[in-house]
């Protein structure tokens, strides 16, 4: 991309429009370039996980329901899923899905 009058100076970087993807345009000599930078997910979870959540977290990474979590554990369902639930919001996460992802990631220190 070629612009009328570059300069050889870097012009300052442009704003960011969100804080997730951001573009950088500058000039050297008569060419003009676009940079683009996502910055890496930083870390939820910034120390480990009581023994606890980490047992029902291994649980959940192991593609176990509420149900057989709780029958692994000798606990009621609905302790698991308000476990399940805290372990959702140390996490910033909306589904199991979600959570997978983040832990397998590698966004999520402290996990054990």
């Amino acid at each position: 991309m070629r612009s009328e009058g570059a300069h050889s100076n870097p012009r300052p970087p442009d704003p960011p429009t969100s804080p997730g993807l951001q573009a950088f345009r500058f000039s050297i000599g008569d060419d003009e370039f676009v940079l683009f930078e996502l910055p890496a997910l930083r870390p939820l979870v910034q120390r480990p996980l009581p023994r606890v959540e980490a047992e029902v977290l291994r649980l959940v990474l192991a593609g176990c329901s509420n149900a057989e979590i709780a029958r692994a554990r000798g606990r009621s369902p609905r302790t698991v899923a308000n476990q399940v639930a805290r372990l959702f919001e140390k996490m910033g996460v909306h589904s199991r899905m979600e959570l997978v992802a983040r832990v397998t990631s590698g966004c999520a220190e402290g996990v054990a």
